[in-house]
């Protein structure tokens, strides 16, 4: 069973290794991933800045996304 639940700042070494597999072939092919892809203080930062949600699998964290707000409209990170 999958829930989905909001990121803790203690949750963001895990879901930094996520976003680091999850865009490595962006990395290879463009040379490039999304900002702040390898950097555990960005997802903290992000953790205290956005909505930001964990996909939690049993126990185990298996992927996150955020969002925001920006004149009504949600915008999915």
């Amino acid at each position: 069973m999958f829930k989905i639940i909001p990121a803790e700042k203690e949750d963001a070494g895990r879901l930094t290794e996520i976003q680091i597999e999850a865009f490595e072939k962006d990395r290879v092919t463009c040379g490039v991933g999304p900002p702040g892809l390898d950097s555990v203080d960005t997802q903290e930062s992000n953790i205290e800045e956005y909505n930001y949600y964990k996909i939690v699998s049993d126990t185990t964290i298996i992927g996150g996304f955020f969002y925001q707000i920006i004149k009504k409209i949600k915008h999915l990170n």
